[in-house]
């Protein structure tokens, strides 16, 4: 492989996205190669010291769960308080006050 080639595939390489045939053809590249081995390891130092000092501001797992949770209970609270008015059989308008919405939902075209 010629090192430019090489070098279009650095970020799939650091981010273990290769196929394992292509990541050993990279590798073997490396062995050989010093110029394309030093990109790499200034590449691998650079991201380490970019995640040492990045904050991980990936929402946890119960923060995710709390919110799914008060967004269902808001949704449940929507469809209790929508007035349902009937239009003609099997279709109704539903509303909700103050919240500037409608929807006019056709049930017999429900499968």
């Amino acid at each position: 492989m010629k090192c430019s080639e090489i070098k279009d595939l650095l970020g799939n390489y650091l981010d273990d996205e290769l196929t394992q045939e292509m990541r050993n053809r990279v590798n073997r590249h490396l062995v050989r190669c010093r110029d394309c081995a030093w990109e790499v390891k200034s590449l691998e130092e650079a991201i380490g010291a970019l995640r040492a000092t990045a904050p991980d501001d990936r929402p946890t797992a119960e923060f995710r769960e709390r919110l799914l949770e008060a967004a269902l209970a808001e949704q449940r609270s929507y469809r209790a308080s929508a007035p349902y008015v009937p239009l003609e059989e099997g279709a109704y308008v539903a509303t909700w006050p103050g919240q500037g919405r409608e929807w006019q939902i056709d049930e017999s075209e429900e499968e």
